[in-house]
């Protein structure tokens, strides 16, 4: 009867302390999405994780997406400029259907230079 208690209480604490949220502000850090050191990182980073579904501005289609039921955008269209970064960035932790989670694999850095990427690959489309 001891131990029923315990073991709520140490599984109610691993679940609490694994949903805690990346930035309890919601807010990419400060400067990060003007910061051309970023924008470059995240370049590279969607270059060897993302751009085999969501493919290279001179790919225009991803060949990776092939197969798919939707198709995975390229972050060309200028909504991704606006995007909440805080939504991109939690879809890329997180993950979406057909998208596996990145969160295993990046740093919280590496997916914030990653957004930084994204929005300014929408801004600048011909650019990158």
């Amino acid at each position: 009867m001891f131990f029923r208690p315990l073991i709520l209480l140490l599984g109610g604490l691993l679940l609490w302390s694994c949903s805690s949220p990346s930035d309890p502000d919601g807010k990419a850090p400060e400067g990060l999405q003007v910061s051309r050191a970023a924008v470059r990182s995240g370049g590279k980073l969607f270059l060897m994780h993302c751009a085999r579904c969501h493919g290279t501005i001179r790919e225009q289609r991803r060949q990776g997406s092939n197969g798919f039921r939707t198709t995975a955008p390229d972050f060309t269209e200028p909504r991704y400029r606006q995007a909440d970064p805080q939504v991109l960035f939690d879809t890329i932790r997180q993950g979406k259907t057909g998208m596996p989670a990145w969160a295993p694999h990046l740093s919280e850095e590496q997916t914030w230079q990653l957004v930084a990427y994204l929005r300014s690959r929408a801004a600048n489309p011909h650019e990158r």
